[in-house]
């Protein structure tokens, strides 16, 4: 199995090698880190045969320096299927998630009330916001990729304390195909 970059995997990378074809259909509780960046953990088991984790989970910081984490998004890959893979219900963790300092007092106040309102509007549900730890919790219920997307704070008006946008870029991908 390889791994991205950085990425750390529960079970380790060490175990899920020794596992038969028939233990890696159903691996229970799994979870890939990325310090600085993220986690991801599954809520039910996933199917791990033949999935390249390297590209199958990529985390990275978007073009608005947010961290951001996308799962079956590579284009290299063919679609997979909602319930399939690692395309399930998942508890997804975003780091370093803090308001900007050149925002107004009044919208980094709101960041947490942004996140957790453009989260339900695409889809996911709202776990956690901690301001102090930059840790933003929410689940999903499919993959896609996740994150925080600058670009939209004008286009919703965040400038004057409004929510930020939460995007889910699949539903234009899927659209597309």
């Amino acid at each position: 199995m390889d791994l991205g970059e950085g990425c750390i995997t529960v079970p380790a990378i060490r175990v899920l090698e020794a596992l038969s074809r028939r233990e890696l259909q159903a691996v229970a509780d799994f979870q890939v880190s990325r310090p600085g960046f993220g986690s991801v953990q599954w809520q039910e088991p996933v199917d791990l045969t033949d999935v390249r984790l390297s590209k199958a989970v990529q985390f990275y910081q978007n073009g608005g320096g947010w961290a951001e984490v996308s799962v079956h998004d590579d284009d290299s890959e063919e679609a997979v299927p909602e319930g399939q893979k690692l395309n399930r219900r998942a508890l997804v963790t975003l780091l370093n998630y803090f308001p900007r300092k050149e925002w107004s007092d009044e919208k980094r106040k709101g960041f947490g009330k942004s996140l957790k309102a453009y989260n339900e509007k695409n889809g996911a549900t709202f776990c956690n916001y901690d301001a102090d730890r930059g840790e933003w919790q929410f689940f999903v219920a499919h993959f896609s990729r996740w994150g925080f997307d600058d670009s939209f704070l004008a286009e919703v008006g965040a400038e004057n304390g409004s929510p930020a946008m939460i995007v889910d870029r699949h539903k234009d991908r899927d659209r597309d195909r």
